[in-house]
C-alpha cells in the first residue's frame, strides 16, 4: 500500500492517494508507533489538504497519537499549514509551505501550494468583477508582477496601467442546495481580502 500511495502521488492522482492512505491507516492502526508513522501521517494530511478536504485533515490530526505528534517535526509543520488554511490565513500558509521539506514531502508541498493558489484564484473570479492586482497578489502568494502574469495567462484582462484585473466570467453553475453556504463563504473571503488590502503596508 505504501508503494501504491507513492505511485498515486507521483501520477498526481490525489483522490486515489487519499483512499490508499485511509486503507494504510486502517491496516497499520494495530501498530501505530512505528518509525514510519510520522511521515505517513504527514503525507496523509498533505494529500487531504491538496484535495481541499480540511475536515478530514483535521479529524486525522485528532486521531494521531500524541507521542507520534511529538516525535515528528515535519508532521507538526504539516498540520501548522492545515491550521492556517482552516483559519483562512492564506498568506501565512504560503509562507509556512516555503520551509525545507523532506524528499518525500517536498513534491506534495509544491502541489499543495499550487492547489491553494488555484483555489484562491477561482474564489477571486467568483467574488469580483474587477480586482486590484495588489489584492490578487496577496491572495495568490505572489508579487504583483507574478500575479499579473498568472491572471492574464488565464485570460483575465488588465487595464492599461496594470493596476486592475477583470476576471473571466465563470461558467453558469448548476443550482445547488449549498448556495447559501457558498455565498456566506464568498462574503467572508471578500472581507478577508479587503482587510488584507487595508492592513497591507503602503
Amino acid at each position: 500500500l505504501d508503494a501504491a500511495v507513492t505511485s498515486s502521488v507521483i501520477s498526481g492522482n490525489y483522490a486515489a492517494a487519499a483512499r490508499l492512505c485511509e486503507e494504510l491507516e486502517l491496516e497499520t492502526c494495530s501498530t501505530p508507533n512505528t518509525d514510519a508513522a510520522p511521515a505517513r501521517y504527514a503525507r496523509h494530511i498533505m494529500v487531504y489538504m491538496i484535495l481541499n478536504d480540511l475536515d478530514n485533515a483535521r479529524h486525522l490530526w485528532r486521531r494521531i497519537d500524541e507521542g507520534i505528534k511529538a516525535g515528528g517535526s515535519e508532521l507538526e509543520a504539516t498540520w501548522e499549514v492545515g491550521k492556517l488554511l482552516w483559519k483562512r490565513e492564506i498568506s501565512a500558509a504560503y509562507a509556512a509551505l516555503q520551509r525545507t521539506w523532506s524528499a518525500e514531502l517536498a513534491p506534495l508541498a509544491t502541489a499543495l501550494l499550487e492547489a491553494v493558489r488555484e483555489h484562491e484564484f477561482a474564489l477571486l473570479g467568483k467574488a469580483y468583477t474587477n480586482v486590484g492586482v495588489s489584492t490578487a497578489a496577496a491572495a495568490l502568494g505572489m508579487d504583483e508582477a507574478g500575479a499579473l502574469a498568472f491572471c492574464t495567462a488565464r485570460n483575465w484582462t488588465a487595464d492599461a496601467g496594470g493596476v486592475m484585473l477583470t476576471p473571466v466570467a465563470p461558467a453558469p453553475a448548476e443550482p445547488s442546495f449549498e448556495g447559501l453556504q457558498q455565498m456566506q463563504y464568498l462574503a467572508e473571503h471578500v472581507t478577508f481580502l479587503e482587510k488584507s488590502k487595508l492592513t497591507a503596508p503602503s
